[in-house]
Order: C-alpha cells, then sequence, then structure tokens
C-alpha cells in the first residue's frame, strides 16, 4: 500500500509540474485517475473514485479527437465511472 500511496504521491506532483499545453499532461493525469481508481479498489475510499473520474475527465479533455490513444483515456474513464 506504501507504493501505491507514493505512486500518488508522485503522480501529483508530475500533473502540477507539467504546463497546460504540453502534450503529455492528459498522460499524468490518466495515470493519477489508475492510481487512485487502484487506491478506491483495495481501500474504498470514495473520495479516491470521485478524483479518479474528475482527472481522468481532464485526461480526455485534453485529447484531441483523432489522436490514437484518445480511446486508451476514454476506457479508463469508463471503467472509473463503472466502479
Amino acid at each position: 500500500m506504501d507504493d501505491l500511496d507514493r505512486a500518488i504521491v508522485t503522480d501529483k506532483q508530475a500533473v502540477a509540474l507539467t504546463e497546460d499545453d504540453h502534450p503529455n499532461l492528459a498522460h499524468c493525469r490518466n495515470n493519477l485517475g489508475i492510481a487512485l481508481w487502484k487506491r478506491f479498489e483495495r481501500m474504498g475510499f470514495m473520495d479516491d473514485l470521485d478524483r479518479a473520474i474528475l482527472v481522468e475527465k481532464q485526461a480526455v479533455a485534453l485529447i484531441p479527437g483523432d489522436y490514437p490513444n484518445r480511446v486508451g483515456l476514454l476506457n479508463n474513464l469508463a471503467h472509473a465511472l463503472h466502479r
């Protein structure tokens, strides 16, 4: 669990340090959403799931409609919403 908590802290730092127009921001947000979703699955903290959904929505919003990996980000958002 400590590793997952550290991953979330590190992902938050990556999001905070990435400029709004940087092409990797969507992926940083996606990674944070996945980590929060995983902690929700293990610990059941609804705040983690709510935050995961929020950052996954933000990640999807940053990706152009024709981006090849958009489907992957949409899939991650769908999984978080499904939970």
